[in-house]
């Protein structure tokens, strides 16, 4: 089942959970303080950007979701304009991300960011704030050497990403890229440096590895990879940073994040193949309509 709330809109989700994970070493580290400022620099040409009607940042944000794994008690708050998850101390819950690929409650997200332990799902429709206390793992890439995975919620109406083909994946393309990492849902924005087919020159497999520039924290794992035109080029699977060291100091000072690029019609099939096996089975409903909730 999923629970819907409403609270006047989508600002950010903010998890206020003393995290004992790795998370929270890197969020009060120096090194992640740079990577914030680089992430908040890099935006500032696309601000005036839109995709349709929408600005670029509320276009992505309706179609970005956050992943709590683990089996720890989350009680969540509504404060105007915004969403706050909390988590008992030592809990040891993860924090990631999803991307909306179909309207009936279908994410990608990256293989690491599942937990045998369950998941939840918090994210927004332009309307309301659902949060699925369930999530489903339809496919998982981990046994086969691939950082992606598709998981279901039952959800309906809700807008998603298009999926660029492999012609919108290259070098030089531009791309925006959101996640939770930091605590809350933030964009970045870089460059695609390279595009790798996983399998090798010329191989059949439904994926390529895309490296690109956008400076990434822990959280943003599971997120999109957008290029201009609102299409989705990739799901973050990894982050990393060099440092030069000045003066007794590292700063950061080049990016490179990997993503992974899966083929739609691929990931189109995966979909249809699973909604004739599960539709009108109890949990995989796509007719949930909104519930209200005050807390």
């Amino acid at each position: 089942m999923v629970r819907t709330f409403t609270p006047l809109g989508w600002v950010a989700v903010l998890c206020s959970c003393l995290l004992t994970s790795c998370l929270q070493v890197e969020i009060n580290s120096i090194g992640a303080k740079v990577i914030h400022q680089r992430k908040d620099e890099s935006v500032i040409l696309w601000k005036k950007r839109k995709v349709g009607m929408p600005g670029v940042f509320e276009y992505m944000g309706n179609r970005t979701a956050v992943l709590v794994g683990g089996d720890a008690p989350i009680d969540f708050k509504f404060h105007g304009s915004s969403v706050t998850m909390r988590g008992k101390l030592g809990s040891g819950f993860t924090i990631g991300s999803a991307v909306a690929v179909a309207a009936d409650g279908y994410y990608l997200t990256a293989a690491h960011c599942l937990d045998e332990k369950g998941l939840r799902l918090v994210g927004y429709n332009g309307r309301e704030i659902i949060f699925a206390p369930e999530v489903r793992t339809v496919w998982s890439g981990k046994d086969r050497g691939q950082d992606l995975a598709l998981v279901h919620i039952a959800a309906k109406r809700s807008p998603y990403f298009p999926l660029a083909d492999a012609s919108g994946v290259y070098p030089g393309a531009e791309v925006l890229v959101c996640g939770a990492g930091g605590l809350k849902l933030a964009q970045s924005a870089g460059k695609i440096l390279v595009v790798r087919d996983r399998g090798g020159e010329g191989s059949s497999v439904p994926w390529k590895a895309v490296v690109h520039s956008a400076p990434l924290l822990k959280g943003d794992s599971g997120g999109p990879v957008m290029n201009e035109g609102g299409k989705l080029v990739g799901v973050t699977s990894t982050g990393g940073a060099f440092a030069l060291p000045l003066v007794g100091k590292r700063w950061v000072h080049s990016y490179r994040s990997g993503a992974v690029w899966a083929d739609p019609d691929w990931v189109r099939s995966m979909i249809e193949e699973d909604r004739r096996k599960f539709r009108g089975k109890e949990g995989a409903a796509f007719t949930v309509g909104p519930r209200h909730a005050e807390r």
